[in-house]
């Protein structure tokens, strides 16, 4: 009969995202999280193999736990709009509210490193993939010039994203957070209809 499954490598994910969002990358000690994981150093080796490996697939966990969370607060929105207004507002809100622990993990990567380089490339794909769908749904609901490449569209929505998460760090409310979001579509949409 085989032992039950004890999700060891699960339970190596979830302490390590914890510690990462709270230490950084650069303290990450797999030790400490094996003894908090109550796991041997062995296991963590045979489920991981390297440092860079459990590494890598925690940056991608973090992403794709965001990417569900978009996903899932997005669903049952009627229009193309009103999904990019969530996803954005959702987007500022996080940054206002997780910004020591964005500010944490990436100020421990070194982009000029090959392995970073790559997860970076990846994360970015997924993020560039999302945004494009939505904005070719916008286009296809008449929102948006269907002549404007989507690159372009994909890459104004992303700088916005990012100068107005920057900007809402700073207001404390959430309707005042989703009104800045909301403005920033409405400009897009008003200067690429």
């Amino acid at each position: 009969m085989s032992r039950p499954s004890q999700n060891i490598d699960k339970k190596l994910i979830a302490i390590g995202k914890k510690r990462m969002i709270e230490q950084g990358i650069a303290k990450l000690s797999i030790r400490s999280i094996c003894i908090e994981s109550k796991v041997n150093l062995g296991m963590f080796y045979y489920y991981f193999k390297t440092k860079e490996n459990y590494i890598k697939i925690l940056l991608e966990t973090l992403t794709n736990d965001l990417h569900a969370y978009w996903i899932k607060e997005s669903e049952g929105l009627s229009s193309a709009p009103e999904k990019l207004k969530r996803v954005l507002y959702l987007n500022a809100k996080m940054m206002k509210e997780k910004r020591g622990a964005f500010e944490t993990i990436v100020k421990d990567v070194d982009f000029s490193n090959d392995f970073y380089k790559n997860i970076a490339k990846g994360l970015h794909k997924q993020f560039g993939e999302f945004f494009l769908n939505l904005i070719k749904d916008c286009k296809q609901e008449g929102y948006l010039d269907k002549n404007i490449s989507n690159e372009i569209l994909t890459a104004v929505i992303i700088g916005g994203v990012m100068m107005y998460s920057k900007h809402c760090v700073n207001i404390c409310d959430d309707n005042a957070i989703y009104a800045k979001m909301e403005e920033m579509i409405n400009l897009l949409f008003e200067k690429f209809k």
